[in-house]
């Protein structure tokens, strides 16, 4: 059985740039979804350093079904999070890391281990909603070099993850679903590591910072699915009437 945990070390070639044109309806900023933070110079750089550390690691995934995927998925979120330009995303060629992760200068990486592991494009949704979401609140501002998100950010951003999905098209009982799914699989009181921050140390930027090990401010998998439930029934209200507004 696959073990839902993540050995983060640096990321990417060849990503997929989101430039998104006539998506201006998509800029009125919706409840509940933060306004995307100002990108500065130094977020650029700081993400194609990371960039840059991760593609001399891992192999870029250059198969069209999962760019295809991927690109279908993000662009939706991106589009509901009212900030479908400037995105920079890639896939890395690596089985066994159920990975996905978001970090400075709007980068988004995910690991083939990952596109193995959702049974369909709402379970992905769910996990990249979920990193989108740690970008709107601006918490990749505060997580550099190895430090983890803390409880309540991981809850934030799955209550973010849930907002964009519904406003994208995505059910958000299907997280609720993922969420119980990979709890099964891990076990009652573990903490599914999906999504650790993507840094390196500053004195050496190549080094793993300490994604392997897990640290106790990450919530656990009933914890975080008692969450998700409270939150359920607005996200599903919102899924409602944006699905309407869609059929007509």
């Amino acid at each position: 059985m696959r073990k839902f945990r993540i050995t983060v070390r640096p990321i990417v070639a060849g990503a997929i740039i989101l430039a998104a044109a006539g998506c201006f309806n998509a800029l009125r900023q919706k409840p509940g979804i933060p306004e995307s933070p100002p990108v500065t110079v130094e977020d650029r750089a700081v993400g194609e350093q990371l960039r840059d550390e991760l593609l001399s690691r891992y192999p870029e995934d250059t198969q069209p079904e999962d760019r295809q995927q991927v690109l279908g998925v993000t662009s939706r979120l991106l589009d509901a999070a009212g900030d479908p330009n400037g995105w920079n995303i890639t896939i890395f060629q690596d089985g066994a890391e159920v990975n996905a992760a978001a970090s400075r200068g709007k980068q988004i990486f995910i690991w083939t281990g990952l596109l193995d592991a959702v049974n369909n494009d709402e379970e992905l949704s769910t996990v990249l909603g979920h990193e989108i979401g740690h970008v709107l609140a601006d918490h990749v501002a505060d997580v550099q070099f190895g430090a983890q998100y803390s409880a309540e950010e991981e809850y934030e951003a799955d209550r973010i993850g849930l907002l964009l999905m519904a406003e994208a098209g995505y059910d958000p009982k299907k997280a609720l679903l993922f969420w119980q799914r990979i709890a099964a699989a891990a076990g009652p009181n573990s903490s599914p590591v999906i999504g650790i921050p993507v840094t390196g140390s500053p004195k050496n930027p190549g080094e793993p910072a300490g994604a392997e090990v897990f640290l106790s401010t990450h919530p656990s998998s009933e914890k975080r699915i008692r969450r998700i439930q409270a939150e359920l029934a607005g996200a599903e209200e919102r899924y409602q009437y944006a699905e309407g507004g869609r059929t007509h």
